[in-house]
């Protein structure tokens, strides 16, 4: 018994109706669905105020960093820092 085996009884009856739609629209309905799962999946299953919080720190030492590039040595303890 292959992989495939295992996998048609499971995947057929949820993605064969996807496949009566014509060959390039199937494709791109079965992309927007996993994309649509993923993003809903990251968005609740990741802290978003600590990821805000992580962004926003980036941003202020990137800042910092392009306000030191003719300073190498500041540059480098700021970069040391994040």
């Amino acid at each position: 018994m292959s992989f495939i085996d295992f996998l048609n009884p499971v995947l057929n009856p949820t993605l064969g109706p996807l496949m009566s739609i014509p060959n390039p629209w199937n494709l791109l309905f079965l992309s927007l669905l996993i994309t649509l799962v993923m993003t809903l999946l990251y968005k609740f299953l990741t802290d978003q105020k600590l990821m805000k919080e992580l962004k926003d720190d980036m941003k202020e030492l990137q800042k910092e960093m392009k306000m030191l590039k003719d300073n190498p040595e500041k540059m480098m303890e700021v970069h040391r820092k994040s």
